[in-house]
């Protein structure tokens, strides 16, 4: 048996021994224990316990985000409801509505509403040649018109050989009279936001010039009716046309010199009445809702075959006699062509004494209405042509 001293005490121990019999400090048998420096011993115990922390901390933040996102996912499916009109409204946790702050849409073709009102933006078309743009306003969200009144708008402008420098800031707009509200607003790329009218449309159109643009706002309950629409058209013409022009004009149409262009009768106004007459300029052919409807211009029988219920019928015939009398000694002949007498009886009926007498003359035609229509005579048409003309020519 060998002795050894206490680690502990210092007495002395057999080796065989499990603890100290001075103090009872445990004996380790086989091996000798050497304790490490205080310092070796801390660095690892403080490293252990930094990295607990940490992950602990982790685990509470993913705990707390878990729940925070299962809990939202139920707020929404219980906020969300759809109305009546199957749109979507929003309400809070104490079931009172919510009304979202509404963003401006970047779609090109769907109209805006923001807390600064609604917006209608443009789409510009390119058909046969000319560009212009279109709009619609019939309550839904799209304001595309569709490729069918494209095409019958550009089909127009090349029948009428209208100007293309003219279209290039047009806008023209498929509108319901009855939704146009205060607060909404046209987007024109040439003069900003331009507010919409609030009209009946009364000649089921309605033209307004805008900065260096016009807009013409079409009643979609008529089914683009191009009577109408080469009507505002008319007005865009009329717009461009100089002093000069507009007297000779109003020398043409038998309008008073001192009468301002535009007066609060509609019938009387000279605006409305070149209006009317490039629409009958431009649609020979087409039947009578191309006819004049103002109070200016010449007034032609609307059927031979009953003028002579008017007490200007003789008078006619008379001026009619003349010319044939002159045409003979002209030609030495008692035969007149066909085209002839057309022509002959047309003058006849814008001889200035006829047409003094229909002025005042308020014979009924037999099939109602009245005996007479407004035209347009040749030497007012061939000035509107050329007017179209002048303003067909590109800027240099």
């Amino acid at each position: 048996m060998a002795l050894k001293k206490c680690s502990e005490c210092g007495g002395e121990v057999s080796d065989k021994a499990t603890e100290c019999p001075h103090c009872g400090n445990p004996i380790v048998t086989g091996a000798v224990l050497i304790p490490k420096p205080t310092s070796e011993i801390a660095k690892p115990q403080k490293r252990s316990f930094s990295i607990k922390r940490i992950l602990f901390a982790l685990f509470i933040c993913i705990a707390v985000l878990i729940i925070i996102w299962g809990f939202g996912l139920g707020f929404i499916s219980q906020a969300t409801r759809t109305n009546q009109n199957g749109g979507l409204h929003f309400v809070n946790t104490m079931g009172q509505p919510i009304t979202p702050q509404l963003q401006p849409t970047t779609d090109s073709l769907v109209v805006q509403t923001t807390s600064a009102g609604t917006f209608y933006p443009l789409q510009q078309v390119n058909l046969w040649g000319y560009s212009f743009y279109t709009s619609k306003i019939d309550g839904s969200e799209s304001i595309d018109i569709g490729s069918s009144a494209k095409q019958t708008i550009a089909e127009l402008l090349s029948q009428l050989g209208y100007p293309h420098p003219m279209t290039t800031n047009l806008a023209i707009i498929d509108a319901d009279p009855t939704l146009m509200q205060p607060g909404e607003y046209i987007q024109t790329p040439w003069a900003g936001n331009v507010p919409v009218p609030i009209s009946t449309f009364p000649e089921n159109g309605l033209y307004g010039q805008v900065g260096d643009g016009a807009i013409i706002f079409m009643n979609s309950s008529n089914n683009w009716d191009l009577a109408v629409l080469t009507h505002e058209l008319g007005h865009q013409i009329g717009f461009h046309m100089t002093d000069a022009e507009w007297t000779q004009y109003y020398e043409l149409r038998g309008i008073p010199a001192n009468t301002p262009r535009q007066t609060t009768d509609w019938y009387t106004s000279p605006e409305e009445d070149f209006a009317e007459v490039f629409k009958a300029t431009y649609a020979q052919g087409s039947g009578g809702e191309w006819d004049i409807r103002t109070n200016y211009g010449m007034l032609i029988s609307t059927n031979n075959m009953y003028d002579s219920v008017s007490p200007c019928y003789q008078i006619e015939q008379t001026a009619l006699q003349n010319s044939l009398n002159t045409w003979e000694q002209n030609n030495s002949t008692f035969i007149v062509p066909t085209e002839v007498m057309t022509q002959l009886q047309d003058q006849a009926q814008y001889d200035p004494k006829v047409q003094t007498c229909r002025q005042t003359d308020t014979t009924q035609s037999p099939f109602g209405g009245a005996l007479y229509e407004r035209v347009a005579g040749p030497a007012t048409q061939q000035f509107v042509k050329s007017v179209v003309a002048r303003l067909s020519k590109t800027p240099e």
